[in-house]
């Protein structure tokens, strides 16, 4: 996606790569060599963050010289003055501990576990242009339907095209958001580890299955 949407939900079925896609963008763009990027993957509690991000951060971000601060849960490289943290917004008050941060990257991993508010808080006040070197605030998300926030991340990003691939201009703000469908067939290499996967959503309950194996939106209410 271009920098020029502001808003990009990778959304549907499961094993599509979202959590990986969103924990490797800032290297796969580049990010970290700006000087002053800031970045944040959020998650609703932060056990999540270290089942998942976490792990998969500490794969990856010490090949480009990324330092870990276990006690912030953050990642600095040195060299450019650039990091990475990752945060949880367990109950929707929770959201206003970043007040006084700013970050041109910001994603929520699993975005229907959150509700709505805290969600147009963040990426309304907290995702801003803070380095003179790297002019980029973006805001991108990976989840699946289900959950505390399914209802309004349907009308936010899906309803509009629920194809996905159509630019939606914000009618009070102008900016654009876009929905790109995931499926488990996207994640080339995941299919190649474990060629059953999509034989096992079988086994799922029927309106699980839709949700996981399909991206059916509204497999729940």
């Amino acid at each position: 996606l271009p920098d020029s949407i502001f808003e990009g939900l990778y959304g549907g079925a499961a094993y599509g790569g979202k959590s990986f896609i969103l924990t490797l963008f800032p290297l796969i763009r580049g990010f970290y060599k700006y000087r002053g990027f800031k970045g944040i993957i959020l998650r609703r509690k932060f056990p999540d963050l270290e089942r998942e991000i976490i792990r998969l951060s500490k794969e990856y971000y010490p090949l480009t010289g990324g330092k870990y601060n276990d006690t912030k849960h953050s990642w600095e490289w040195p060299e450019y003055g650039s990091y990475m943290d990752f945060g949880h917004v367990q109950h929707a008050g929770d959201i206003r501990q970043y007040d006084s941060a700013q970050y041109n990257y910001c994603a929520f991993d699993e975005l229907t576990h959150f509700e709505e508010a805290p969600y147009v808080y963040m990426v309304g006040s907290r995702v801003r242009v803070g380095s003179a070197g790297l002019n980029v605030a973006i805001v991108r998300n990976g989840t699946n339907p289900g959950g505390v926030g399914q209802t309004f991340v349907y009308n936010r990003f899906v309803k509009p095209c629920e194809e996905g691939y159509k630019r939606i201009r914000d009618s009070k703000s102008g900016l654009e958001r876009i929905f790109i469908p995931a499926f488990a067939q996207d994640n080339v290499h995941g299919m190649e580890y474990d060629p059953q996967y999509l034989q096992k959503l079988e086994l799922l309950p029927e309106n699980e299955k839709r949700a996981k194996k399909y991206g059916d939106w509204h497999a729940f209410e």
